[in-house]
């Protein structure tokens, strides 16, 4: 078969190809801070995320001078996501430090009234949608999700046009995937 064959063609491409996922149609859905606690929900301004990450782990067996390979548990890696600054009394910046300082104050080493109930963690979600952006054609729940580090703020004398972001790292216990 030679490049110039129907299969290697533009017509042939185009004909196959279904238009693809867009990056920037997506949303994240959750509470900022414990369930039930009235903390502030959604709409995140969130410049980026990604849905979550898993890996199997490995079971390496040595036998007779060999590694023989087996799947493991799985592991969930931390999920980064990151948001514009706003204005106001009531910010994205000050609600997840006020979660992170509810889990371990910074003054007291503690934490602030956790029940066992309604303990620190709260589930999200992450949906991403079609190209019109009208469908979600991908949605993961992840459960359990708390902030182990809101990231820095960076501020510039340099940067013209530019609006300030700052990140937040996600651990989770595990994810379902409620549509892929």
């Amino acid at each position: 078969m030679s490049l110039n064959d129907n299969c290697h063609s533009i017509d042939s491409f185009i004909k196959s190809f279904n238009g693809g996922t867009r990056t920037n149609r997506f949303r994240v859905i959750g509470n900022i801070g414990r369930e039930n606690a009235g903390t502030q929900t959604t709409p995140f301004h969130i410049r980026t995320a990604s849905l979550p990450e898993a890996i199997l782990g490995n079971v390496p067996i040595n036998y007779r001078g060999r590694t023989v390979n087996y799947p493991g548990d799985r592991m969930y890696k931390p999920w980064e996501i990151t948001i514009l600054d706003d204005t106001g009394a009531n910010t994205l910046y000050k609600a997840f430090h006020d979660w992170h300082n509810a889990i371990n104050n910074h003054n007291s080493n503690q934490s602030v009234n956790i029940d066992p109930k309604t303990h620190f963690a709260t589930d999200w979600s992450v949906q991403q949608f079609n190209p019109n952006g009208a469908d979600v054609i991908r949605e993961f729940s992840l459960k359990n999700c708390w902030p182990i580090g809101v990231g820095q703020l960076p501020l510039s004398m340099n940067e013209d046009n530019q609006l300030g972001a700052f990140s937040v790292t996600i651990l989770f216990s595990h994810y379902t995937v409620t549509k892929i």
